[in-house]
Order: C-alpha cells, then structure tokens, then sequence
C-alpha cells in the first residue's frame, strides 16, 4: 500500500509494510527505511502546498442567455463553440460569471443557488462547490 504524505513540507510516498515504511523522494530516488513511530530526518527541497479546487455549475431557464466566465472555463449557450457549463478552479478564485447577450430582447435578469443578484455579472468566491441558475424573464 503506498499513501503519499507531507513530512517536514516534503512531499514523499511512503510504502508501507507491515510496521515499518520506506519514504521515496523523486520517483523512487534515494528510498530512506523506517520504522513506524520513529522519528525522520528528511533534507530537501520542500513541496508547494497544493490548494483545492471546486466544481461551479451554471443552468439557465429557457429563455437562454449565453453564460461565460472570467477566469475562463464556463462558457454555456455559445452556438459557435458549445455549451460548457461546468468547471474547477481553485480555492479562493473569484469567478465572474456574465449573461452577454441581454441586448437583445429587454429582460429581466434574476441570479439564484449560491449566486444571488440582479446583474448582468455576478462574483462567486469559490470556497466550495458552486451552483448558480440564471433565469431571464421578459419585461
């Protein structure tokens, strides 16, 4: 059973078996035996901490708009280039998310789930999973 795990801000594999465990830096390079409950000393280089990211979803009602999103990675109702309404970004990102084709036809704009407004864009902080519905109602 191999469990990737952080020691001293290294980021190693550590085998293990039974009672003890070998800690592998770099792919297998300079394997270090231990064992379980004793205390390593590891010198390198220390690993990025690695943040998580979360999931936003987008739905629209049937009147449409066309959803894109700054960082990029939502872009729902495009015709020309399909419809993605579902992307990760990592924690603490703020996203803006804009409905762009509202001059076409007076609409109203309501933004609901965990974005709430009345605005053609809208932010959402992504500190967790995210879903926003966008509903346009004619005036």
């Amino acid at each position: 059973m191999s469990l990737p795990l952080l020691f001293a801000g290294i980021l190693t594999t550590c085998v293990v078996l039974t009672t003890s465990c070998e800690i592998q830096k770099d792919a297998g390079a300079n394997v270090i035996p231990f064992e379980m409950n004793k205390h390593v000393h590891i010198e390198g280089k220390a690993a990025a901490p690695v943040k998580d990211s979360h999931t936003l979803q987008v739905s629209r009602n049937k009147w449409g708009g066309w959803i894109v999103s700054a960082p990029a990675g939502i872009n729902y109702g495009d015709p020309a280039n399909g419809s993605i309404s579902e992307a990760r970004y990592t924690e603490g990102t703020t996203v803006k998310l804009c409905v762009s084709n509202t001059h076409l036809l007076p609409f109203t704009i309501t933004w609901t789930g965990d974005c709430n407004g009345t605005t053609r864009c809208i932010d959402v902080v992504m500190d967790g999973d995210r879903n926003c519905h966008l509903a346009l109602t004619p005036r």
